[in-house]
């Protein structure tokens, strides 16, 4: 499937050749495009903080690339969570405009996030965090998290704290969750901190 990309005032423009599309995350190549070299130096400079795990400025640049304001040609979608690597490789997040994205608690669970040496951040999350959750057993399918702290806001790296968990791909999960059951989440394709289930909350989701 291609799709084209532009930006809300129409000047910057790419054709997607979409790889994969699940659970709302978009994975694709670009075909072609037309960036400036204001957009391009932002690429790079988001592709050099990955790089050399600056994680701090990394949300302050991935806010610049979505303030583009991207829209799908055709597509009644807000897109989110836009990153380039190489003016080649190419991931965003989707939702419908009038779409509600998590909203229920599905289970309770314990978080241990990496510490800043081991390639965790190197600032506090707030709740209501949504990095990309891979349960074990199911690590050929990724899913977003949301994560409502309990009895605290933020997170420091290396922290451990009790959450509740929404996740988006309720459907997906019906009958597949089990308390003590692993996982991992992660920020695009590096790895923040590891949790385990201890109540199942969402019933439609325990293993039976």
């Amino acid at each position: 499937m291609k799709l084209i990309l532009n930006d809300k005032n129409k000047e910057q423009k790419a054709e997607i050749l979409v790889e994969s599309c699940t659970d709302g995350l978009v994975l694709g190549i670009i075909v072609s495009h037309s960036f400036d070299k204001e957009l391009q130096q932002k690429i790079k400079e988001f592709e050099e903080l990955v790089n050399t795990f600056t994680l701090s400025l990394l949300d302050e640049v991935t806010e610049q690339l979505d303030d583009y304001q991207w829209e799908i040609t055709g597509k009644d979608w807000i897109i989110y969570d836009f990153q380039v690597f190489d003016l080649k490789d190419i991931s965003f997040r989707i939702r419908k405009k009038k779409s509600n994205m998590l909203k229920s608690t599905d289970f309770i669970a314990e978080l241990q996030f990496l510490a800043i040496e081991e390639g965790g951040r190197k600032t506090p999350v707030i709740s209501g965090y949504r990095p990309h959750i891979e349960f074990e057993g199911h690590t050929d399918y990724i899913t977003s998290g949301q994560q409502t702290y309990i009895d605290q806001k933020t997170v420091a790296p290396g922290e451990m704290v009790l959450a509740e968990i929404s996740i988006l791909s309720k459907d997906y999960f019906t009958n597949r969750l089990y308390e003590n059951m692993k996982f991992e989440f992660y920020e695009g394709r590096h790895k923040m901190g590891s949790g385990k289930i201890l109540e199942i909350v969402n019933l439609s989701m325990k293993m039976k």
